[in-house]
């Protein structure tokens, strides 16, 4: 009998014991098995600041959804296309005559805008697309409008090179007025004075040489071939313009001093004659027209 009641209290006792492990289980244990994870909210933080946390938690899955989906396509493909098939032509256009080179600034701008609208467009962003495209044309009218300006200061440039003897700056000018009018007379010509830029130079100091040592015949020579070979040279036409007075000058004042000598011998012809041909070179000289009078 004893026994009896010793066993029916231990399975008693195992039970309540069994049943304990499971109240804990279903109460503690199960319910964080089963819970969303929570968003990371430090010690202290206010109720309402908590409630805003969990209320902003989302599935994995559906933010992941969030950042993959791709936004909603806008505008009209068409007029997108168009735009760029503009800005394509223009670009073509101006790239022939090396607008790179002469407006790198405006140039790399409008680069800069299509590489936007493409950007724009591989979005579907058409709309944004279309604005993008459309400055970056408007960007190569103004570069455009701007060709007859530039091709005037690459001539103008070209020319000033020569003249300060800088032939292979004047060189880069004169193709790049080429590269904008192909057939520009005043850049080719600046092109073929540029080949013979060394030529005329040894002329002109071969003169100068000759200028001051006094042998103004030789100096003469030398400048007239110099413009001989380049017609638009401004120093090879002023140092024979000055060669020339100078020589004319040696003659004037030989032909005074022997129609004067010529009056001291009594040879009044001969020195008339002289008078004459000093007269010729200074018609306004007092002392020619006394002697000839």
């Amino acid at each position: 009998m004893t026994t009896e009641k010793s066993v029916s209290i231990a399975t008693l006792l195992l039970g309540l014991a069994i049943i304990s492990l499971l109240a804990v289980f279903v109460f503690w244990v199960l319910p964080r098995m089963t819970a969303p994870a929570s968003q990371d909210i430090s010690p202290g933080t206010s109720p309402s600041a908590q409630s805003a946390a969990l209320s902003n938690h989302q599935p994995a899955a559906s933010v992941k959804d969030d950042k993959v989906q791709a936004p909603a396509a806008s505008g009209d493909r068409t007029q997108a296309e168009a735009a760029l098939a503009k800005f394509l032509s223009l670009q073509s256009s101006l790239r022939k005559k090396s607008a790179e080179l002469w407006a790198e600034s405006d140039w790399k701008t409008a680069l800069k805008q299509a590489a936007n609208g493409d950007e724009a467009f591989a979005d579907e962003q058409y709309d944004q697309a279309e604005i993008h495209f459309s400055a970056a044309t408007d960007i190569l009218i103004k570069v455009q409008k701007q060709m007859p300006a530039v091709l005037q200061q690459q001539l103008q440039s070209g020319d000033q090179a020569l003249e300060n003897g800088q032939g292979e700056q004047a060189q880069v000018f004169f193709e790049t007025a080429l590269k904008i009018d192909a057939d520009n007379h005043q850049a080719k010509r600046g092109l073929q004075r540029r080949a013979v830029m060394d030529e005329v130079a040894g002329h002109l100091v071969s003169g100068d040489r000759y200028t001051e040592q006094g042998i103004q015949a030789l100096a003469m020579l030398e400048y007239q071939q110099a413009f001989d070979l380049d017609k638009d040279s401004k120093a090879a036409r002023e140092k024979l313009q000055q060669a020339q007075a100078r020589l004319a000058d040696e003659h004037f004042h030989r032909l005074m001093s022997e129609a004067l000598l010529a009056v001291s011998h009594k040879k009044y012809k001969t020195a008339l004659d002289l008078f004459s041909q000093a007269h010729d070179i200074e018609p306004d000289n007092v002392q020619v027209s006394d002697g000839i009078a």
